[in-house]
């Protein structure tokens, strides 16, 4: 509505932008991020799946089922552009804008990596254009200045705090740009159509065309490496994708609104390459501008297969049928997605594997029981055992990963809570594995000083009989007594 694009467009892009989705439907897996072998469309990604089935935050509808942060965060990024898109006619939006800049740098702050570089491509081919109106451009650079108080508390937390400098730390690489394009791919498609110029123009093709050659050169390149290692691309070959991608622009059309979508959605594909970290998380609402291309792209298609029929009636039947084909190719990819949530449910397990849906019934007791507590508490469980197997493929965990439970529902700390948010994780966890073996009580008693434990949740041995257990409660007061778990506070004294 900002944008004030064609009815039919914000129609068809509100659907292919909040339910779109890729090829991931044809190769769907439940878990992980490879696919069967054998699988055809597989075959071409190197048996990996596309992004469409395991990256929510591509994706309007996989957010919104998994992740409140992700949604807050699209929810932010899309305040921002409108608010510069009204910049063009004064200073009203600039505050809203400034603010949502700095709450999105707070919170999710690569995002505010993807609003400055698709408005840097949109400005380039602004000024190429001999277009741009600076007044305007000086509003949007305030409303990029309200990331600056933000990122000024960021790089002191990252300098003190060591839990932010193990979760900043995290290489959270992108998966191939094959499975990046599959996990579009329809509406890629779709949305290279929406490239070319103008009617009369006779460079009419060399924006789709322009982008389709880069688009190959990474398709090409995007194999034979593997992305749990390194970076897909160097910085100065980034660089140079990035400048092939914003090329191709501008030849594109001379529509502002379409320009505005277009800078988006081409850097979009580049960007989750850029070689830093959290490179996944540049992918944030990658499905949004190229849901609105392959709307601009499915009209262009639609008025070009009105001209080839001899009746309205007939091109309102064939036009009512290639729709209905279409949105259910780039679409089932959210079906499945919600498919995958009832599984969930039903078999009461998660994408971990080691946290199931619903908690035991003696979690929330020991929780309160933690949270009547005073002072400090840190606080060890025993990790996580998965009941996933291949004969039972949707089997709930057999113990449940209770310590970043006890992390977010209460005022207590865990020794080996998040794995990308806990310094020196592998060896916290065999630590917090150590304490519950039944070792020698000289090993368990190391163990417990080493993690500082006040409080411990031992799974109870006869609840649990798969996994070798020692009697903990000499070495300290039992609070709690379930019939899965009980909750022990740790006596100091028998520590020495």
């Amino acid at each position: 509505r900002r944008l004030e694009i064609p009815i039919f467009v914000a129609k068809t892009g509100m659907i292919f932008a909040t339910l779109g989705g890729g090829l991931g439907f044809m190769v769907w897996e439940a878990f992980g991020r490879l696919s069967t072998p054998g699988n055809a469309v597989g075959g071409i990604i190197e048996n990996r799946l596309p992004i469409d089935v395991w990256q929510p935050e591509a994706f309007v509808f996989a957010s919104s089922l998994v992740n409140g942060l992700f949604m807050v965060s699209l929810c932010l990024i899309i305040t921002i552009f409108s608010q510069i898109w009204d910049a063009q006619k004064g200073w009203k939006p600039v505050p809203l804008g400034a603010f949502t800049m700095l709450l999105l740098m707070n919170i999710h702050s690569y995002d505010v990596l993807i609003i400055a570089f698709s408005l840097f491509a949109f400005g380039i081919i602004l000024v190429a254009r001999k277009e741009i109106d600076w007044q305007w451009a000086i509003r949007a650079v305030v409303i990029g200045l309200g990331a600056i108080p933000a990122a000024l508390w960021f790089m002191n937390v990252l300098k003190n705090d060591p839990v932010f400098q193990a979760r900043a730390a995290t290489l959270t690489y992108s998966g191939t740009f094959r499975q990046l394009l599959f996990g579009l791919l329809p509406l890629f498609i779709l949305g290279v159509f929406s490239f070319q110029g103008e009617k009369t123009d006779p460079k009419r093709w060399w924006a789709p065309i322009g982008l389709l050659v880069t688009v190959l050169f990474l398709f090409v390149g995007g194999t034979g490496y593997d992305p749990d290692k390194g970076y897909y691309l160097t910085p100065g070959l980034w660089l140079v994708a990035f400048a092939a991608m914003v090329a191709p622009l501008y030849f594109g059309p001379k529509s502002r609104a379409w320009l505005f979508i277009a800078a988006w959605a081409s850097v979009g594909l580049i960007l989750p390459y850029f070689p830093q970290l959290y490179q996944r998380k540049l992918a944030m609402g990658l499905v949004i501008p190229w849901g609105f291309l392959a709307a601009y792209g499915f009209e262009w298609l639609c008025h070009a297969l009105k001209q080839t029929q001899a009746s309205e009636e007939a091109f309102r039947v064939r036009r009512n049928l290639v729709t209905g084909v279409v949105f259910l190719l780039s679409c089932a990819s959210s079906l499945y997605w919600f498919q995958r949530e009832l599984l969930f449910i039903r078999n009461n397990i998660t994408s971990t594997t080691v946290q199931p849906v619903f908690l035991p019934s003696d979690v929330p007791k020991i929780l309160e029981a933690l949270d009547q507590i005073p002072g400090r508490k840190v606080v060890v469980a025993r990790p996580g055992i998965p009941g996933r197997s291949d004969e039972n493929p949707w089997g709930s965990p057999y113990l449940p990963d209770l310590n970043p439970v006890i992390s977010g529902y209460t005022e207590s700390y865990t020794y080996a809570g998040h794995w990308s948010e806990t310094p020196d994780f592998d060896a916290r966890r065999r630590v917090a594995e150590g304490i519950f073996r039944p070792l020698d009580p000289t090993q368990i008693q190391g163990f417990l000083k080493e993690s500082g434990a006040t409080h411990i949740i031992q799974p109870l041995p006869e609840t649990f009989p798969e996994i070798p257990s020692g009697d903990l409660s000499p070495y300290g007061k039992v609070l709690f007594e379930g019939r899965q778990f009980r909750l022990i506070e740790i006596d100091p004294n028998t520590l020495n």
